[in-house]
């Protein structure tokens, strides 16, 4: 099997030099790249990088542009499922339910905007951290060609934050409910009061 979920197939090599010498000669293109302040990744529609912003680069630390060009966004985020196949990111039976993956293929296949949120474990030099990002996928065409913008923005430490408000108000949960269980016991097994007889 191919795939497990998003098409397999890649950019032939001559035609994806051809993409990237389109992106670096489009004014809007540059325009956005250089004034976007949050992550930003342009992809063609095999969903293979074609151009980042500097903010993307920092967040996943390189700084070549030409390290991740023709690479998935997972593989350039270093998720430790996009090497599970031989097809890479988005192919994997763990990409079903990816949010990014999601998103891109709703802006490809359905040529609309979509968002979602993309929790990922990412490997590098042999530790693994788990990152959260909001993902939007939106297709633009120019001149002719159309690009699927992915706008991605880190919220790995408000989910950290939600989840751990989660933990506290379930565990708070479940003493206020050991505390009620064990008061009504109680107050069951207390004698009668013949006093008031």
């Amino acid at each position: 099997m191919d795939t497990y979920f998003a098409p397999a197939k890649r950019t032939d090599r001559r035609e994806f030099k051809n993409q990237i010498d389109n992106i670096s000669h489009s004014p809007i293109m540059n325009t956005l790249l250089k004034t976007m302040s949050g992550l930003l990744v342009i992809l063609n529609e095999d969903r293979q990088i074609v151009a980042v912003n500097h903010a993307f680069l920092e967040t996943i630390g390189i700084s070549n542009p030409e390290e991740v060009l023709g690479l998935r966004l997972g593989e350039s985020l270093r998720c430790i499922y996009a090497d599970e196949g031989p097809n890479g990111c988005g192919t994997t039976p763990y990409c079903v339910t990816c949010g990014a993956i999601i998103a891109m293929m709703a802006a490809i296949v359905e040529d609309k905007m979509d968002e979602r949120i993309c929790a990922l474990t990412s490997e590098k030099d042999g530790k693994t951290h788990d990152m959260s990002f909001l993902v939007q996928a939106q297709p633009v065409k120019i001149d002719g060609r159309r690009w699927i913008l992915i706008f991605a923005q880190d919220i790995t430490l408000q989910q950290f934050w939600i989840n751990l408000e989660h933990i506290f108000f379930h565990d708070i949960n479940n003493i206020l409910t050991a505390l009620n269980g064990i008061s009504q016991l109680h107050f069951m097994n207390l004698p009668e009061d013949n006093d008031a007889k």
